[in-house]
């Protein structure tokens, strides 16, 4: 069935906190859950992987047996193929999805959300890097390289 897909980010994130009025996870959640009724679209909610705060997780549960959302853990490329929409307060899932051609709602101040086509592709040609961030072995040389080139540019 067709769905809005809302990707949460870790509740300690920087850009939750900083750069979204409501400062929550929790927060967002609720805003896709009414963003998905308002659309007449089911829900599809995929908790951020290193989210290690349990009260965040249970609150997710308490939210899930009040609404009807699924919560997944499924390849999120696959997800945004199928959505018909993203819900993100400043993910760069919504990166992703807008190369999907997915339309994306920004709950927060996002610069992405000030992204056009070329923009995008100069995003992800430029500054983004093929790296495993959740992997414990160390950021390969040439990435390395490329991330100190772009830190000390003015």
């Amino acid at each position: 069935q067709p769905y809005i897909f809302f990707t949460m980010q870790v509740s300690t994130d920087a850009q939750v906190i900083l750069n979204y009025a409501k400062g929550s996870v929790i927060e967002g959640l609720k805003e896709a859950i009414a963003i998905a009724s308002s659309r007449n679209r089911h829900l599809v909610v995929k908790p951020h992987p290193a989210e290690l705060n349990q009260t965040i997780l249970l609150e997710l549960e308490r939210l899930k047996g009040q609404h009807d959302f699924s919560v997944v853990d499924e390849n999120t490329f696959r997800l945004l193929e199928k959505a018909d929409g993203v819900v993100t307060i400043n993910s760069t899932v919504a990166v992703e999805a807008m190369f999907f051609g997915k339309e994306v709602t920004f709950l927060g101040d996002s610069l992405y959300s000030r992204f056009n086509h070329k923009r995008l592709a100069a995003y992800i040609m430029c500054y983004l890097l093929n790296e495993n961030y959740f992997a414990k072995t160390p950021i390969a040389t040439g990435n390395a390289r490329k991330l100190l080139s772009m830190a000390s540019q003015p």
